[in-house]
């Protein structure tokens, strides 16, 4: 009488082995020799080097056989190092989904690899018949290399996203060919120093050229992505504009950083006729808030959006914004600048877009000087504009999951003794029992300048204080579900056992940080 076991069928031993990461997958095959053999083969689905001790490891004999003997299992390959893909050329890699060669552009002394290196990453990416994801820095290295690469995407059937970060400077004519050979393509991002076009680049060499590549006059894309941050980019109307107007399913796009001003417009204009854009990306730019509030109307049911710094207009482009508050459901606002309109067009936004699940008003921790934070700093929401007799103001989010956010807020006296001395608003903490989905919190707590310094506060004022926050710990100790929890400029109000309290309320608590 036999047994039977998982390794008996495939189909259950994939489903397993497809929700275990290369911790576990090792520690099974550390069971005995049955499970070494069976499990060794998902060990080597997901290749990532990083470091060059693991290239050289690779790159032994006795991994070369692995390689060999395990290249059905293969279905990414991560390395941000260029000179690998030769290793991976004899080797039958016939199920490769996700191929990654990231950070090439910033890695100097790959430069030369990556040039030397193209000819077999182009021969690996017609060798996959089964590539979906291609993410590389290669790009117009030389003309036959170019268009070998995008003969290679425009001939792949299954391939449906591509990121190309240029490690050199790219002519228009390259960027507008590869961009025309994308058109089966989903998600596509391009970021590179652009070249001027020529004198020879005119509208009709553009058709000309969408002739060559797609045989039709009138193509429809399939991009539902596109991704365009190029910097010092003189010759949009060349490649990005004839793009758009054939990308009619397009749904996300991010913005180029543009030379000339007048080229938003043209953008937007294009970019109305797309019955489908629902998400906005303007973060590569520093410009008017008009231009921004053109991008902003020419979606239809904005779902999200990320801001930049706009020189003028902050209210205007929140003003729009508010224009799509049924569908609104993310907006990043990190780094848009400390404007006094800011705040309250903020309490605005939480007060009446329903659907809203992201909410971020805050980056990561860095020092900014005080005379660039109106550029480079994060929006703060000012107490005043928090405390409002009308209570049809309140934050109406109640769906928010993820929320990042610095609030103003003076530091109110108690008694004799330092008795009830607040240092919260409590409007604020009512507002955020409301958010019973919240699983990532992240609040900064700004002083204004000519507040006593906290160092100089008595014991009791210190005690009074680690009461007010205790009190906002067991407001979020109600929210059951969340996993993210930082507090940044309470240390000197934190009570641990307090938070160790609030915390063992949390039953998927990731981690606390509070400084």
């Amino acid at each position: 009488m036999t047994s039977t076991t998982i390794f008996d069928l495939h189909h259950l031993q994939d489903a397993i082995c497809h929700g275990l990461s290369t911790r576990d997958i090792r520690r099974c095959m550390l069971v005995c020799r049955s499970w070494h053999t069976n499990f060794e083969p998902y060990l080597w689905r997901y290749i990532t080097v990083r470091k060059r001790l693991t290239f050289n490891k690779i790159k032994s004999d006795f991994i070369q056989s692995k390689l060999a003997q395990n290249a059905s299992s293969i279905l990414s390959i991560d390395s941000i190092f260029a000179d690998i893909w030769p290793l991976f050329q004899n080797v039958p890699i016939n199920n490769l989904t996700v191929l990654k060669s990231p950070s090439l552009s910033t890695r100097i002394a790959n430069l030369t690899n990556n040039q030397k290196y193209a000819p077999q990453t182009i021969d690996l990416i017609i060798a996959s018949p089964n590539l979906q994801v291609l993410e590389t820095s290669f790009l117009g290295h030389s003309d036959m290399d170019s268009k070998r690469f995008m003969t290679a995407i425009r001939n792949h059937s299954n391939l449906r996203e591509l990121s190309v970060v240029a490690a050199n400077s790219v002519y228009c004519k390259t960027i507008r060919r590869l961009l025309f050979s994308c058109g089966n393509l989903e998600k596509v991002h391009i970021q590179a120093y652009i070249y001027g076009y020529r004198q020879a680049e005119t509208p009709e060499r553009d058709m000309q050229d969408l002739l060559a590549i797609t045989g039709s006059r009138t193509p429809s894309f399939r991009i539902k992505e596109l991704s365009f941050k190029c910097q010092e980019y003189h010759s949009f109307n060349y490649c990005l504009i004839p793009t758009l107007r054939l990308c009619h399913r397009l749904e996300r796009f991010s913005a180029p950083r543009l030379q000339y001003l007048t080229g938003y417009s043209e953008i937007a204009d294009v970019l109305s006729a797309t019955a489908k854009l629902q998400h906005l990306d303007m973060s590569a730019i520093e410009t008017l808030g008009s231009h921004a509030v053109l991008f902003i109307n020419a979606s239809v049911g904005l779902q999200s959006y990320r801001g930049a710094f706009h020189h003028t207009g902050v209210k205007d482009v929140y003003e729009a914004l508010l224009q799509h508050w049924k569908t609104l459901e993310a907006l990043d606002l990190a780094g848009t600048g400390a404007d006094i309109a800011a705040s309250a067009m903020i309490q605005r936004v939480l007060s009446r877009c329903p659907n809203l699940q992201q909410f971020l008003a805050m980056g990561p921790l860095k020092r900014i000087e005080p005379s660039k934070a109106f550029a480079d700093g994060d929006p703060i929401l000012e107490e005043s504009d928090m405390v409002r007799p009308d209570a049809s103001l309140g934050w109406v989010c109640d769906r928010l999951r993820v929320l990042k956010l610095q609030f103003r807020a003076r530091i109110v006296p108690g008694s004799a003794d330092g008795s009830n001395m607040t240092v919260i608003p409590e409007q604020l903490v009512a507002e955020l029992s409301r958010l019973t989905q919240l699983e990532d919190l992240r609040l900064r707590w700004v002083r204004h300048k000519d507040e006593k310094p906290i160092e100089e506060l008595a014991a009791s004022e210190i005690e009074a204080g680690q009461k007010s926050v205790s009190k906002l710990l067991d407001v979020l100790s109600k929210l059951t579900g969340l996993k993210r929890l930082e507090l940044r400029g309470f240390g000197a109000f934190i009570d641990k056992e307090a938070l160790k309290k609030a915390r063992g309320q949390w039953e998927h608590c990731e981690w606390v940080q509070y400084s």
